[in-house]
Order: C-alpha cells, then sequence, then structure tokens
C-alpha cells in the first residue's frame, strides 16, 4: 500500500513539474491589449447587429499578442535601456544587462547580426528579434 502512494505522489509531483515547465507567461500589458481586441470586436459586433448583418457568433477563442513588444514598435540596440530590451521575446534581465555590458565595452553596434556576439542570444534568438530591433539609421 505504501509503494502505490508513494508511486502515486511521484506521479503527481512528476504531473506537475511538467505543467510548471510547459506552462507559457503571458505578460501583464498582454491583458490591456486582449481588453481592446474584445472592445472592438464588441463595437463590431454591435454594428453588425444595427445593420442587420448579424451571424451568430460560434468562434469563442480570444487572441493575446504573442510578444510584448507591439509589431509598430523597433529597438535601436545602440540606445535602448535595460527596460526596452527586457522588453522583446525572450530578452530578461540578465540578458539585457549583458547587452548593455557589450555595447558599452566594444561600442556601438554595427548591425543587428552582431547581437550574436553577446554570451546567450543565438541565431534562433535572433530570428525571433527580427523586425523588432536595429540598429542606428537600418530602421
Amino acid at each position: 500500500m505504501a509503494v502505490l502512494v508513494l508511486s502515486g505522489l511521484l506521479l503527481v509531483g512528476m504531473g506537475f513539474r511538467y505543467m510548471h515547465r510547459t506552462m507559457r507567461v503571458i505578460p501583464a500589458d498582454a491583458y490591456a491589449d486582449a481588453d481592446s481586441l474584445l472592445r472592438q470586436g464588441s463595437v463590431q459586433q454591435q454594428a453588425a447587429h444595427a445593420s442587420g448583418t448579424d451571424r451568430p457568433h460560434t468562434d469563442s477563442r480570444v487572441l493575446l499578442p504573442q510578444s510584448p513588444v507591439p509589431s509598430t514598435i523597433r529597438i535601436d540596440l545602440n540606445t535602448a535601456t535595460a527596460g526596452d530590451l527586457e522588453r522583446l521575446p525572450r530578452i530578461g534581465p540578465k540578458l539585457a544587462a549583458r547587452i548593455i555590458a557589450y555595447r558599452e565595452a566594444n561600442g556601438p553596434f554595427k548591425r543587428v547580426q552582431d547581437l550574436t556576439r553577446v554570451s546567450g542570444i543565438g541565431d534562433k534568438t535572433l530570428s525571433r528579434l527580427e523586425g523588432l530591433i536595429y540598429v542606428g539609421n537600418e530602421r
């Protein structure tokens, strides 16, 4: 009986560990974006209802932005503060500090690809940041 109880607890613990590792963290400002999207949808629904083209709403999914940085905002690597860099996907406080330290030690970035010289940033991370960052007058 004790073996069954212990193995059950082990399985439950492994399940919690798996869920914790695979959970996606949604940034706080994403909720504000979702609220504005919901309000826009509500206004569009009211307009459709008023015009007589109202159809039953069957899709109940709410789309949240994948990135805390809106696609219209681009960040210059040479002038960005740590806070600006932390708004980028996959860039936390430690990596932002490393980017700034590299910039201070080696001078301004000449091109976006130079970001891979910072420890912890590879081609995969750089590809996720494409379109969100630029250097100097590359904009």
